[in-house]
Formats: structure tokens, C-alpha cells, sequence
């Protein structure tokens, strides 16, 4: 079953999805924190442009202000919060840069708990061809697989 969750500002499209009854509505049964580092990777790994709405969602979960976010990826602060207020449509972040966002998500919040390299990303993203905003879509199925250091869901 594909659920779509609307948690993090954007869809995220959960494939494989295992719902619950919760106070008469359907509820994903997922943990929270396992799900968080799904979402993170499959930003990091999709093949679509990043929205203003992930980029919101990745800065929250690098704790960074929007200054610290602009300094370290060499911009300015009114660049990232163009950025930013782009929620449904692309960011418009130069490719080279979103690929620098997802190095950074990667060394910060994945490389302890996917199973490929900061080298193996890097080579990925090469071959990837800057497109539009695409859906971001995580198998709930495939967290052992992807996530070598979490339990059973």
C-alpha cells in the first residue's frame, strides 16, 4: 500500500506502507526516528530538485539558522531564503550547490546508517541529471536493507 505523509511540509510517498487505526484515522506505523533517516536519504538520493519545503526540512534537522546554512554553503542569507520560500516548485539552487547540501546531509545525519560511501554518493550525484521537483519516496520495506544500523520497524 502507498501512503502519502504530509509530516515534513511535503509529500513524502511511503511505498510498502504498514497503516494503523489511531483515534479512527489511518496512521503510518513507523518509528519517527527510522523514518526521519528514510526521508533524509531519499532526499539525498533523488533524482529531482530540491523544494523550498525540503531545504526547510534539512536545515532543520542540520540545526542550522539560515545564516550558518548561507556561510556554509557559500551564499548569501537573501539567496537561502529565496530559497526557502519556494515550497511546491523548485528551489532554484545552482546543481553544483544542491549537490554540496547533500554531501553535507550525508556527513552529518546518513554516513553512520547507509550502507554506501560519501565517495559512492558522490559518484551517484554525478551521473544525475538536474530535473525538476520530483516526489520523494521511501519503501518502508527496504529499511533493513538501506539502513544498516536499525533495528526491526
Amino acid at each position: 500500500m502507498t501512503y502519502i505523509d504530509h509530516s515534513f511540509g511535503f509529500p513524502v510517498n511511503v511505498q510498502n506502507a504498514t497503516l494503523i487505526d489511531f483515534d479512527g484515522e489511518q496512521a503510518l506505523k513507523i518509528n519517527q526516528n527510522h523514518f526521519d533517516t528514510l526521508v533524509l536519504h531519499a532526499l539525498v538520493t533523488k533524482e529531482g530538485r530540491f523544494s523550498g519545503a525540503e531545504i526547510k526540512y534539512m536545515m532543520s534537522k542540520l540545526q542550522e539558522s539560515t545564516h550558518s546554512f548561507a556561510k556554509k554553503m557559500g551564499v548569501t542569507q537573501p539567496a537561502v531564503m529565496k530559497w526557502r520560500k519556494e515550497n511546491g516548485d523548485t528551489a532554484k539552487i545552482h546543481w553544483t550547490t544542491e549537490k554540496i547540501i547533500r554531501m553535507e546531509i550525508f556527513s552529518k545525519q546518513l554516513k553512520n546508517h547507509v550502507a554506501y560511501t560519501m565517495d559512492e554518493l558522490f559518484d551517484y550525484l554525478e551521473q544525475v541529471p538536474p530535473q525538476v521537483v520530483k516526489p520523494v519516496i521511501v519503501d518502508a520495506k527496504q529499511t533493513q536493507m538501506l539502513l544498516k544500523s536499525l533495528a526491526v520497524l
